[in-house]
């Protein structure tokens, strides 16, 4: 990680929210993404539900790296992992064991980024939500 030169600033909108990973690190800050991306990512992370033992393991750490890179808008720090690729093929999964990889060194256990992207998990389900009230009241065509 990166430490940024000026701090960024967190808009207080309903579209950015934080986890709390306590004294140690503090507030991981985040953006929710364009309702198409988000969409994506809660098919990935649907998709790696199920499974046992270490394949389910390494399958939703490049999840979650996938998830914790594409909602990044941390105030004092950027990835090094750089900016998140599509979906299509296989390299979100690269960038998302990149991501789990850098924040491994930062000092984040296995604890720490399952808090971070259930996190994520939950302001992506509550944001998509939204999606399926605001189909059932537009009116049809």
């Amino acid at each position: 990680m990166k430490p940024r030169t000026d701090l960024r600033v967190v808009p207080e909108t309903s579209r950015y929210f934080a986890v709390d990973l306590g004294d140690q690190f503090g507030k991981f800050h985040f953006r929710f993404p364009s309702y198409g991306r988000a969409a994506k990512l809660v098919g990935l992370l649907q998709d790696f539900k199920s499974g046992d033992g270490l394949d389910k393991l390494v399958d939703l750490l490049d999840v979650a790296g996938y998830a914790i890179g594409q909602c990044w808008h941390n105030r004092g720090y950027d990835l090094d992992a750089g900016t998140p690729p599509g979906t299509e093929g296989d390299g979100w999964r690269t960038y998302g064991d990149k991501v789990v990889d850098e924040l491994q060194e930062h000092g984040l256990g296995l604890k720490d980024l399952m808090k971070v992207v259930n996190g994520i998990i939950t302001e992506l389900a509550g944001r998509m939500s939204e999606v399926a009230e605001a189909e059932a009241e537009a009116p049809n065509s």
